[in-house]
């Protein structure tokens, strides 16, 4: 669910509060490092910026999960993101970001990193969005470097 509880049209700035369910990979201690091992079911919440620079869009979020169920192979995640896109067209926009996160699991130091992410967001229309990026981590702590690829898709209704 989103809601854009402030918007000023004239500024092109906005703010937003989404929440809901999400499907994460649980994570599983090997030796010193971690490996995804399965999925749990987790709720996040988050605070938006966007601010409308014609033709390009900026981005400021403000993100927290946590498990539905905890159990020592799920976390708890606070992550913030901040993005420039381009409006290519009506349903084309390049986006890159720069992404900080700090995953808790139970019972265990935090994993931190440090990540690039370069994407596009493709709208085939009105009320529907397709996501995709790949994501490459820059610094960290407690993990090591990784390459991660995201699919994501929102509907408006």
């Amino acid at each position: 669910m989103r809601w854009r509880f402030w918007q000023d049209p004239e500024g092109g700035r906005s703010l937003a509060f989404t929440t809901g369910p999400a499907l994460n990979s649980d994570l599983q201690k090997v030796g010193s490092n971690y490996q995804v091992n399965g999925t749990f079911f987790a709720w996040q919440q988050s605070l938006l910026f966007r601010q409308d620079f014609d033709p390009f869009v900026a981005n400021l979020e403000i993100y927290y999960s946590f498990p539905v169920q905890a159990n020592d192979r799920t976390f708890r995640q606070f992550s913030t993101n901040m993005g420039l896109g381009w409006n290519a067209n009506e349903w084309l926009l390049p986006v890159v970001e720069l992404n900080y996160s700090s995953v808790t699991p139970s019972q265990n130091e935090p994993i931190e990193s440090l990540s690039v992410t370069g994407g596009v967001i493709l709208k085939p229309s009105d009320d529907w969005q397709l996501t995709l990026g790949v994501q490459r981590s820059v610094a960290g702590r407690n993990i090591e470097s990784y390459t991660s690829f995201t699919v994501g898709t929102s509907v408006s209704f």
